[in-house]
């Protein structure tokens, strides 16, 4: 939860000498719907599916303005976006659940995966 930020949802990119480093990546918002959604899958605990709802919104309003995870250059940027591609996808096929909310998830991220 300190990784969070409570604003956006969205996931900093970690704790370097004891302070957080509040850059926000597209690969950090990847590694966290990847062990949500496989937690959300292989538990009772709803806290995993409701954290893959909550990051998948906020990515999807935070990272991908109409709809496409925007571009970041050269460089690792492009492994970025597709290690947050490759979790979506798993969001896509993984995520149980028949509630509006995993439905409305899933729409999402196949949305960001396909137009991306």
């Amino acid at each position: 939860e300190t990784l969070i930020d409570p604003e956006t949802h969205l996931v900093f990119d970690g704790i370097m000498g004891g302070s957080l480093v509040r850059a926000q990546y597209t690969y950090c918002q990847g590694v966290v719907l990847g062990v949500e959604t496989e937690l959300a899958a292989r538990t009772e605990d709803t806290r995993h599916a409701e954290r893959v709802h909550r990051l998948v919104a906020a990515v999807a309003e935070q990272m991908a303005p109409d709809g496409i995870i925007k571009g970041a250059g050269g460089g690792d940027g492009g492994l970025f976006h597709g290690i947050l591609a490759r979790y979506l996808a798993l969001v896509v096929t993984t995520l149980p659940g028949d509630s509006e909310a995993d439905v409305t998830a899933r729409d999402t991220a196949s949305t960001l995966v396909l137009l991306s």
